[in-house]
């Protein structure tokens, strides 16, 4: 999947799988990566991310926010796509 160029959400982008996954987006081309969930995150930690390119904060995001700007982007054209998992 040619991801060059995408916005991607991914949730508890500050540690584990999620940073694991962040860090591979980024270095597959995405333009952006925005972390959610990340409410208890060192200042050290959202400053070295965000010079990696990843868009941190130290709020955790609510579901209906998210709803909402996922709806919002749609109606705008966003596209929003879901790798599959790999196989074997």
């Amino acid at each position: 999947m040619n991801i060059r160029r995408s916005v991607a959400l991914v949730t508890g982008a500050n540690r584990g799988l999620g940073l694991s996954l962040t860090r591979a987006l980024l270095a597959r081309g995405a333009k952006m990566v925005r972390g959610l969930d990340v409410p208890k995150m060192p200042a050290e930690e959202v400053a070295r991310l965000a010079l990696d390119g990843v868009e941190a904060g130290a709020d955790e995001v609510l579901v209906d926010q998210l709803t909402r700007t996922v709806k919002d982007g749609l109606s705008r054209g966003l596209y929003l796509r879901a790798p599959s998992a790999p196989r074997g």
